[in-house]
């Protein structure tokens, strides 16, 4: 399947974004901003041009566990010191799970030079102080460049910098060389910079100067490798609400089992899992106050939620080659006699691929176990289903497809995972992409991102 990785990384930072504005008030660009002075500073140290993708693309994706992390029992990290006399140093244990888990993550996707502990590292301080304790000359360039380029932006918001504050920039920067930066990386700084040089990405924008500086990723990825970068994405937005965890991943597969059911290609097969694995992309930029609600949603608070469709399109239409994709993923909350959003588009307007979505999404949702509700089983989602397409909301043909398929799944599934001894299914989720397994033990690998079964625990201990 032939996708614009670049392409993906930079309509995905604007996601990120919402969720880095969410918890901790960056501004808009964070990501790409990151990017451009991480490469502008790699560009100086000598870097190759695949050196130079990767690390623009670990820049964007430098905080990719932020809404994963946060969604556990660690709250307001940015706010919280070790210790008045560390420098300033943040809670470690909180910084260690961020940036574990945000280099797992990152291990899943298909980089050109194989870069390693660039996310685990980037909070790394020259002196030591940092969360893992590691010192500059320890630290692999690559961290400390995206960890110089992180701390500049969210302190001086670079965007929005005029030549008066340049100096100020400037004076941060040598003044914290042998503590938080290494002499090499303020040595990188003051020949990748200058105030001119800040005031052209005000002037082009960060996207086109990105744009003139680091190539474009655009070639065939194999099955594993779309397997690793679906894993990724869909983690990223699973992990950000208990309530929709695995979701993602549940649509991709359902969506490639009706695939093969209907006998497309393998590359429309991967494209549509791809969709399936992408279609909730949007609900990064959706607040967790509403995402996580218990109640009843307000009739304002339901509007933005339902924005989240409109989102996924905006995140995906900025990736070239992705347009069928596009519509698929981003149609899936589309009814047939116009009253789905967030266009309101009526039968004539959906194509098959379209509708087949729409479908797959709720027979997921209705399935699914989630914190305030149990999953249903086959029959009752199907009697669910039935009875929308009674009221000519969604397509009767594919929904009586969905029957025989998901229910001979519903049967193997039952035949091969209960429990001797208790009659219950077990759930594993894979600790490194969050996909859950069902059966009496874990698999050999995962079949999402082939890490190892001894990565699976129980998914409800």
């Amino acid at each position: 399947m032939k996708i614009n990785f670049t392409d993906l990384l930079y309509a995905l930072s604007y996601a990120l974004d919402a969720v880095e504005r969410e918890y901790n008030g960056v501004l808009d660009g964070h990501g790409k901003r990151v990017a451009w002075f991480s490469e502008k500073m790699g560009k100086a140290a000598g870097l190759t041009s695949e050196e130079l993708i990767d690390l623009a693309g670990l820049a964007i994706l430098h905080d990719n566990a932020l809404a994963g992390y946060l969604d556990s029992s660690v709250s307001g990290w940015l706010d919280r010191k070790v210790s008045d006399d560390d420098a300033g140093c943040l809670d470690t244990d909180a910084f260690r799970g961020h940036c574990r888990l945000g280099e797992d993550r990152v291990r899943l996707l298909p980089f050109l030079t194989g870069p390693e502990n660039i996310v685990l590292y980037h909070h790394e301080r020259a002196d030591g102080y940092g969360a893992f304790g590691v010192r500059g000359e320890n630290t692999p360039l690559m961290a400390q460049i995206v960890h110089m380029a992180d701390s500049v932006d969210v302190l001086f918001h670079s965007n929005g910098v005029r030549d008066a504050d340049w100096s100020r920039i400037r004076a941060h920067v040598h003044d914290e060389a042998g503590r938080n930066y290494s002499s090499s990386t303020v040595r990188l700084f003051d020949a990748a910079f200058s105030s001119a040089c800040i005031a052209e990405m005000k002037t082009k924008g960060v996207d086109a100067c990105l744009r003139e500086d680091v190539p474009d990723r655009f070639r065939d990825f194999t099955r594993e490798e779309i397997n690793g970068i679906t894993g990724f994405f869909a983690g990223i937005v699973d992990y950000k609400s208990s309530f929709t965890r695995d979701h993602s991943m549940g649509v991709a597969r359902r969506a490639e089992l009706m695939a093969r059911h209907y006998g497309w290609d393998e590359d429309k097969i991967e494209r549509y899992y791809f969709a399936g694995a992408l279609h909730d992309i949007g609900k990064l930029v959706i607040s967790n106050d509403i995402l996580e609600k218990p109640g009843r949603l307000t009739g304002d608070e339901f509007e933005v939620m339902q924005n989240h469709a409109s989102q996924t399109y905006r995140v995906l239409h900025q990736v070239k080659g992705m347009e069928d994709i596009t519509e698929w993923a981003a149609n899936h909350h589309e009814k047939l006699d116009g009253s789905g959003y967030p266009r309101g588009l009526q039968a004539d307007q959906l194509s098959f691929e379209d509708r087949l979505m729409a479908c797959i999404d709720i027979y997921q949702a209705l399935t699914e176990e989630r914190p305030y509700k149990k999953g249903l089983s086959h029959e009752e989602t199907m009697s669910i289903m039935r009875d929308m397409v009674r009221q000519g909301k969604i397509d009767p043909d594919i929904t009586e497809d969905i029957g025989k398929v998901f229910g001979a799944e519903a049967v193997k599934t039952e035949a091969s995972g209960k429990s001797e001894e208790t009659g219950e299914v077990k759930k594993w989720r894979c600790s490194v992409c969050g996909y859950v397994y069902e059966g009496e033990r874990p698999p050999v690998r995962c079949p999402v991102c082939d890490m190892p079964g001894d990565n699976f625990k129980l998914a409800d201990a």
